[in-house]
């Protein structure tokens, strides 16, 4: 069994503080797993506007607890602070805030969570290394162009989404009778994946926010 990465599957991987990391730390348990140009072209153009947004967000959330607390913070202020978290790093501060032991004081909690931030990019690095070294070659490029499955695909996904649809589908292709599992964190590609599957020859579409990727 083959299994293919969507670059929002790879940005869950990365990224420590995307929503969906934790969920996508199985990847590492994977054999035969592929990925392709269209993926890594996209990450390219993808993984510094995230981190400088997750950034930005981290930073803002220092300075609303410098601006509210001071002194120590007791866990009374935890759902407070968890509520008041920026909202596209929802999922990660809830599991940095359960994970905190108070009380603390706000420079402590400053502290750590400016750690995070100048740590981000190294991290997000790190983990695009080990990718990269567990795909080991498998990026498929593909030559074919396919518009009668472009033109299908167009009714409820992206350009960049169709591309990425159609690598795996070339690949699958190419690497028959092995099957072939399309592994993303997309939830219009996971809610359309009964019409892809009779579009393109990919055998399943896996969400890893529901889903096992080891399945």
């Amino acid at each position: 069994m083959n299994r293919f990465l969507d670059t929002c599957a790879v940005i869950g991987y990365c990224f420590p503080t995307d929503d969906f990391h934790s969920r996508c730390q199985e990847i590492l348990k994977i054999i035969n797993l592929w990925t392709s140009d269209s993926v890594i072209d996209e990450w390219d153009k993808k993984e510094r506007e995230i981190e400088y947004n997750h950034n930005v967000a981290i930073l803002e959330h220092i300075e609303y607890i410098s601006g509210t607390y001071s002194g120590s913070i007791t866990e009374e202020s935890k759902n407070n602070l968890i509520a008041f978290s920026p909202v596209e790093l929802k999922v990660f501060m809830e599991v940095f805030y359960e994970q905190t032991r108070f009380p603390t004081s706000a420079t402590e909690l400053c502290n750590r969570l400016s750690d995070i931030a100048l740590e981000l990019n190294n991290a997000k690095r790190k983990r695009y290394a080990e990718l990269e070294q567990k795909w080991n070659g498998n990026v498929h490029s593909r030559e074919k162009e396919y518009p009668d499955k472009e033109k299908a695909l167009e009714a409820f996904a992206h350009y960049e989404d169709i591309c990425i649809l159609i690598d795996a589908h070339d690949l699958c292709i190419k690497l028959s009778p092995i099957s072939l599992k399309f592994l993303t964190t997309d939830d219009i590609i996971w809610q359309n994946r009964a019409r892809i599957k009779s579009i393109l020859n990919i055998n399943d579409v896996r969400d890893l926010k529901r889903e096992s990727a080891l399945l």
